[in-house]
């Protein structure tokens, strides 16, 4: 059984993306690998689902293959409450505060050797 679907909404400001994650705690949605932003994080507001809204971007670290944002609760008092994403590259975990989303900050960047695309890290 097929189900056909109606297109309530679009969004035209890149042309494709490797991955897309929305934490639901912040109503943004990130895709990564996008045709975009040097490839790494595009930073969309669904606040209004039929037409979401580009606020952002975050390209200073090249390809992005995955990521996951969280509103950081850990013991960190300074960072506590910000919105802070892990990104997965080709050869580095990059993790990068995004709760300015015109003023993306990194906050440390891994390298490793034997590089791999990196998921969920």
């Amino acid at each position: 059984m097929s189900k056909a679907f109606t297109n309530t909404g679009r969004y035209i400001g890149f042309s494709n993306s490797h991955n897309l994650f929305i934490n639901e705690d912040t109503g943004i949605a990130y895709a990564v690998g996008a045709s975009t932003c040097n490839n790494g994080l595009q930073f969309l507001r669904l606040s209004t689902l039929t037409n979401p809204t580009n606020v952002g971007c975050f390209s200073y670290d090249g390809y992005s293959h995955d990521i996951q944002c969280v509103l950081y609760n850990g013991p960190d008092v300074t960072d506590k409450g910000r919105e802070i994403c892990s990104s997965s590259n080709e050869d580095t975990l990059t993790i990068i505060d995004v709760t300015n989303k015109n003023k993306s900050a990194q906050l440390a960047r891994k390298g490793y050797t034997n590089d791999r695309y990196t998921h969920q890290g």
